[in-house]
This record gives structure tokens, sequence and C-alpha cells, in this order.
């Protein structure tokens, strides 16, 4: 069979398309770079030539490949861009997609956020308010891991954001001041301060941010339901407004012993109170029209303590300990149509978590050129879940428990690195790992995982000079269930949908390759694969029994992607710096969702493009345009349309850079908006999900490290005391 053929039977071809097309545009693009029509000057950042009366300038190199990971130094990136915490810094980072606090390295089904090289014992969720309230200045460098070594407490996939103190100043009290409003539906106040503080041994840094979240929810809903052979249409409108005044304190205080050692305590805090008013109208063909009013109330908080120790001689051991707490109030009262009370539902839920984790490693090297590095990482957590339903005055035995999880686990690993020259180098680690977790309610105890796993990492790279880059990895991982899906749940949100939990879940297993290729530091192609058994994911299941659709998580049997991404950066003389981003993949889910099978597949893509627009020739004032669009996707017997988001910023640099102002329009044409289908087998709904994402946001941000200790007239005392 003939090539052409080959690949016009492959159903791959828009993922072999999309590779042609970018080794084309990063041929266009390099080739045009070496051109030389006019008198050139070489600098040592950029390579540059006139081209008529364009001139066409290389980025800087901002990415290298070190020790199997790609390393991104952060602060050249961000210099003109309108970023004003850590947690955007992620939204320039190639390779990575953010959508909401999601954040995901393309190719990787599970993305995991480690803090300065360890995986701390908060939740994602926790972890990204955090990165919230902390200035885009803190981050130094962010390291990119398809295959992340064991040392860092995590397997597979893997962002680090490395943090640092300044201590180019010493003994200069140093900060930042953030105001910010945003006006979306509602209006959302905001501000933050930041100071350090460093001495020759001992460096401070505190920040404190409140935060008013104000925002707007809405959802319409159409569904068809059979019941005793008889066909329904269910249409619903929900609306809702919640309010969420929130606090966070983040505190670090780092120590260098006399031996060069660093001693670092660290500590996080959250407090939140959430006020949640949901109106609904859902409408019954051939019954009625029913009216609910939803309220939830309730605060919750964090507190997570952290300890490190770094050596000299390659040993590093800490430990940390995370206190969550959650309680919730709900009162839902249901109306029919001539306001006749049909259902009353008050519910009070507390979550408690109270985690604690472990870790020790160290380095050798045993022979010259050789690395290795062996350890162990152990964590415990003990989380009570519970919920007490009254529905019409009654006891709701089914929405109602008392719920005590406890787990371990504990793994111990051994990671080889070797340098063949200065071209080729290899990273093996093997972790043995051991997992489990029980589950006691009503004072029976159950077993909910049990297992003794090895998880193996290998990352291969190849340098044949400064500007080509080839590496290689694989790796296993797994994902485990929040303490929340695990519990036997049922939450009702109206009168006709509810969500619940699902006892029977565990932790799914991801296997992944990626082949990654980088030209000129800069130019970046990656292929990936995928597979996920037993992948999480949440599916909208209408009741045999009753009207009712029920939101429920399962295991899938698996959830397998491959695809291919690349980025294309480049510049226009002292004008214009863009970035383009594009990503094919083909998913494929299957499973079974109650007694529906389903085996689905679909090819999609996903487009950035990024642009800065200098308006002077000083460059500190500058307009950010920035776009995406995602093809129609699958997740599980969903179908989502596509999405798309338009979001440009004015940014001024004034005061000797010390102070910037942002005006920001987010979500211009509200894109971010979500269609869903679900038509497979009896199962037939559509959703629409309104984004309160649309937003004019106005910023401004001061820098100021001019506060040092002055030094006082010393008093004489010479002729004080009684000489005793």
């Amino acid at each position: 069979m003939c090539l052409p053929t080959i690949i016009n039977n492959m159903t791959t071809k828009p993922i072999f398309l999309f590779t042609v097309i970018f080794f084309l545009c990063i041929f266009q693009t390099v080739f045009s770079q070496h051109l030389v029509l006019t008198d050139t000057i070489g600098t040592k950042d950029s390579v540059s030539q006139k081209l008529s009366a364009v001139e066409v300038t290389g980025h800087r190199t901002y990415v290298k490949a070190v020790d199997g990971k790609l390393q991104y130094l952060v602060a050249p990136m961000i210099k003109d861009k309108a970023i004003d915490n850590a947690f955007e810094v992620l939204k320039q980072i190639p390779g990575l997609i953010v959508q909401g606090d999601k954040v995901s390295i393309v190719g990787a089904s599970q993305t995991n956020i480690i803090i300065n090289n360890r995986l701390t014992s908060m939740t994602l969720e926790q972890v990204v308010e955090m990165l919230k309230s902390t200035p885009s200045g803190k981050v130094k460098k962010v390291e990119v891991m398809y295959s992340t070594p064991p040392q860092y407490g995590v397997h597979g996939a893997s962002v680090n954001i490395v943090m640092v103190n300044d201590k180019s100043l010493k003994d200069v009290l140093k900060g930042e001041i953030l105001l910010k409003g945003q006006q979306a539906w509602y209006f959302t106040p905001s501000a933050r301060v930041t100071m350090s503080y460093a001495t020759q041994k001992l460096s401070t840094d505190f920040s404190y941010s409140g935060n008013l979240y104000h925002f707007r929810s809405q959802d319409d809903m159409q569904a068809y339901q059979t019941l005793n052979q008889k066909d329904y249409t269910i249409g619903q409108h929900n609306q809702g407004r919640t309010a969420v005044p929130a606090h966070r304190f983040r505190a670090i205080l780092e120590y260098e012993t006399m031996d060069s050692s660093h001693i670092t305590l660290s500590y996080n805090g959250s407090f939140d109170r959430t006020d949640s008013r949901r109106n609904a109208q859902t409408t019954f063909s051939e019954i009625g029209t029913y009216s609910t009013n939803n309220h939830i109330t309730g605060p919750s908080t964090m507190h997570s303590f952290r300890l490190d120790y770094a050596g000299i001689h390659g040993l590093k051991a800490g430990c940390d300990y995370v206190y969550y707490s959650d309680h919730c109030n709900q009162d839902l009262l249901t109306t029919t149509a001539g306001n006749l009370l049909y259902e009353s539902v008050s519910n009070y839920s507390t979550q408690r978590v109270d985690r604690e984790s472990f870790y020790i490693n160290s380095l050798l090297r045993p022979i010259v050129g050789w690395q290795i590095n062996y350890g162990l990482n152990a964590s415990l957590s003990r989380t009570h879940n519970g919920s007490a339903t009254m529905k019409d005055a009654l006891i709701d035995e089914g929405a109602s428990y008392q719920q005590i999880q406890k787990e371990q686990n504990s793994d111990i690993f051994a990671n080889v690195s070797k340098s063949f020259g200065e071209k080729v180098s290899l990273h093996a680690s093997l972790s043995l790992q051991y997992y489990r977790a029980v589950a006691d309610s009503a004072k029976t105890e159950r077993t909910l995982w049990k297992r003794l796993d090895v998880f193996p990492t290998l990352v291969c790279s190849y340098n044949p000079n400064a500007d080509h880059t080839l590496q290689f990895s694989c790796s296993a991982n797994k994902t485990y269930p929040s303490y929340f899906q695990t519990a036997p749940a049922i939450v009702y949100l109206n009168a006709y949908s509810v969500t619940q939990g699902n006892p029977q879940l565990t932790p799914s297993r991801t296997y992944s390759g990626s082949l990654n290729y980088t030209l000129m530091r800069k130019y970046m192609l990656t292929f990936f694969l995928n597979h996920e058994s037993g992948c999480i994911q949440q599916m909208p299941y209408q009741s045999a029994d009753m009207l009712r659709l029920n939101f429920i998580q399962i295991n899938m049997d698996y959830r397998s992607t491959y695809g291919v991404t690349g980025e294309l950066p480049f510049k226009i003389g002292k004008v214009l710096e863009s970035k383009f981003d594009a990503t094919a993949s083909k998913m494929h889910d299957k499973g079974l969702l109650k007694e529906i099978a389903f085996d689905r597949s679909k090819v999609y893509g996903t487009f950035d493009m990024d642009n800065t627009i200098y308006l002077n020739k000083k460059q500190n004032l500058f307009f950010n345009l920035t776009g995406s669009y995602t093809t129609s996707i699958i997740q599980g017997v969903y179908s989502i349309d596509p999405v798309f988001d338009i979001t440009g910023a004015i940014v001024w640099n004034f005061a000797q850079d010390k102070a910037r102002l942002t005006l920001k329009a987010d979500d211009v044409f509200n894109g971010q908006s979500l269609n869903t289908r679900v038509f497979i087998a009896n199962q037939q709904s559509t959703l629409y999900l309104f984004s309160d994402s649309r937003a004019i946001t106005l910023s401004f941000r001061y820098n100021f490290s001019d506060y040092k200790k002055k030094d006082l007239k010393e008093v004489d005392t010479s002729r004080f005391g009684t000489n005793l």
C-alpha cells in the first residue's frame, strides 16, 4: 500500500496535517530570521533583520531542558503582561491549559501542582487559592514535567512552581500593594499586601489578601424522560447569586545555618463564608410548574503548616499538616404554581479533614557522572463527613449519614540519573507504593481500596547542540477521588435534580508517554499519549423509578487521549510580541453508566494566541490581547459545544516601574458559557451553563523597597548602675 493511501486511511489525519503545517511554519519563521536583506545588528538576546519595512526579531530563550524537565524563567515572560498573581503566571507557560481554576499539561490526563519541589497536603483547589493570593513577582521559575521523579512526592505529570524571597537587599523592608475592582454581573473588590525582610541568615515573607467574591450563576435545562411508559418533557431555569468574603494569609520563615543548610517554616491559612441563594422554575409536562428557593450558608477554614530542611550534602526532609473544616446549612423550599408548599428540605452537613505527610530523601554520587536519589514518602489522613437532612419535617434516612474515612499511603523509591557526555542524559526511577483507605459508617467498617503497586518513570534527553533538544518520557500515576465523592451523600438542588456521592469509587491509574522536540529553545512540538484506567467523571443519569436527574460520579472503563501540540512565538520589531499555541487530539471514552454502556471517540483541537502591542517607545504602555478556541469535545456521555475567549488589557508602568495600572476586559464576547447535550439510550437532556466571566477590571499595583532599618544613636550608659 502506498504512503498516501495509508495516510488517507488514518483516523489521525487531522493530527498528521497539524504536524506538517506546524513544521512548515517553524521552517518559514526560522528561515526568515536567517535572511539578511539589509545590514543586521546582532545582540546577545535576539537575532534581528529588516525585511523591507518590517523588522522580524527572534524571541529570547526562556526555556531550557534541565534534568528531564522543561524549565521556564518567569520574570522576562511576564514583564509586559497583565498579570498580578502567581496563578496567572501559569497561563503564560507553553504547554499548559488553564480553564477556570483547572490547570493541566497538554496531553496529560491529570496534572499536579508542586510548590518548591514538593507536593503539599493541601488539595488542588486550596493550592490554586493560595497562588491567587501570591504576587507574580514571587515566582522565579516554572518547571513542566510529563514524568515527575518520585523525590517530588508525586507521580505522573506535574507543574513545579519555584517561589523565592529576594535576598539581594539586606535589612530592607520590601513589599507590594495591590488594589483591584472587578465588575462582572456584580462588583467584586479585592486587596493584597505583601512584605518581606531579609538579613544575612534569616528571611521572612508575609502576605494577606482579602476578597469579596460576588458572582451570578445561571443554567437552563431541557430534559425528556420516560416513566411508566409515559413521556415527559421537563424544562428548568436556574438563577442564583453567591457572595463569599474570603481572607488568605501566607507566612514564610527561612533560616540559613552555619553550614549553609536551610530550614524553612511556612503557613497558609484561608477563611471563607459562603452565602448562596438559587431560584429554580421547573415545569413538568402534564403535571405543572414548581418553584424552588435554595439558600446555602456556612464557613470554611483551612490551616496548613509545613517544615522543610535542605542540607548541603543532598539530604532533604520535611513534614506538613493540613486542617480543613467546612460547615454548611441548607434550606430548600419547593412550592407549586399556586404558592402551596410542595416540599421542604433542611440540611446541615460538615467535613473535617486532618492530614499529615512526611518525607526524607538523600542524594548519592557513587561514581563520576552517576547520581542516585532515594527516600521515603508517607502520609496519613482522617476525614469526617456528616449530614443531617430533614425532609418535610421528617428525617431523610437516605440523605443522612456519618462517615469517617481513614487513609494511609507510603512509598519507597530510588531514582538514578546519568549523563553520557554533554548530549545524552537518562533519568530512571522506581517507586513501590502501598495505599489503603477504609470507611467507617453506621458502625460498619469497609475497605475502599488496598493496593501495593509499582510506579516506574523514565526520561531520556538528547541535545545534539544548543538549538535542538529531544526528550522522551513515560510514567505511571494514580488519582484519588475527593473525600466528598466517596461519601454516601445526597444533595437536593431543586424539584428535579440531586447530586450523589459514590462510595464505590476507586483511584484511577494513568499510563503516559510523550516525545518533546524544542528548536532554538523556543519552538516546541510535543507528541503525547495517555491511557487512564478507571477515569473518574461526573455524569447525569435520569432515574428509572421517578422523575429525577441524578448527577453521579463513576469510574469509567478508561479514557485514552493522544495527539500533538506545538508553540510558535514571534516578534515584529519593537511593536508586537506574539505567541501561537495549537493542539490536535483524539479522545476515546468507554464505560458503563448504571445499565447504559457508552463507547465514544472524538477528534478535537485547541488554539491559543497571546499578543503584546507596545504603544510608546519606552514600552511602558502596552496592550495585551489574548484569544482561545476549543472545538467540540466529549466527556463520557456528555457532548460539549465549542467555547472561546477574547480578553484584552491596557497596562501602564510608571514611577520607575514601581507602579502599574491595568484596565482589563475578560471574556469580551462571553464565549466561555457551556452548551452540553446528552442523547444516549433513554438519557436525553440539554444544559446551558452561563459563565459569569465577562468582566471589566481596574487594578493598581505598587512595589516598595525603600524602608531600611535606620541606625540609631547609641545611648551613653557608662555612668549608670551600682557596680555591685
